[in-house]
């Protein structure tokens, strides 16, 4: 049944795209074709949001946006929507695209996300989405606490979502041991 079936990458794929300024498609390789089920003509001059899952919390969206606009690269996993309503998982790395010296737009290479991380993802979006619709969110809500995960990132030199997903990988690990 469309919608319901995950499409697998494979450990070798890596799907690239650029877009403009504003998000819209420049550029996709023949894997994001293959991955996603569209054609190269559905995607390019299109905005790169045609690829979102309904799934997907807008606030890694909107930190992401945030990152790439200040001229930082973003790392996050996504779950991505097919032309046929399926979807596939991706680890992503967004940057800013410069030429000549001037930022451009954007570029993004996505790989593979490893299965076990899908399912934590899966739980952990879930969370953020009912957050989103209207109950109390503290990762956004209470500044402090972003200010002081936004630190403990540069400090580690990793993005924020890789280290959500750590500090959800380690608060699993302690609960298991109780």
């Amino acid at each position: 049944m469309p919608g319901n079936q995950e499409i697998e990458l494979t450990e070798t794929s890596f799907l690239i795209s650029r877009t403009d300024l504003n998000g819209a498609i420049t550029y996709v390789n023949e894997e994001l074709c293959y991955f996603s089920g569209f054609e190269r003509t559905d995607l390019i001059g299109s905005n790169h949001n045609i690829l979102r899952h309904p799934d997907m919390p807008s606030i890694i969206f909107a930190q992401m946006w945030k990152s790439i606009k200040s001229g930082d690269k973003w790392h996050g996993y996504i779950k991505n929507k097919t032309k046929s309503g399926d979807f596939y998982w991706v680890d992503a790395e967004v940057s800013p695209h410069i030429k000549d010296g001037e930022r451009v737009g954007y570029k993004s290479v996505r790989k593979m996300v490893p299965p076990e991380l899908k399912i934590l993802l899966d739980r952990e979006y879930e969370k953020l989405r009912k957050d989103e619709d209207g109950r109390f969110n503290t990762w956004t809500v209470k500044n402090e606490n972003y200010e002081a995960f936004d630190a403990i990132s540069k400090e580690l030199d990793i993005s924020k979502n890789d280290l959500f997903v750590k500090m959800l990988a380690l608060a699993k690990k302690m609960l298991k041991k109780r």
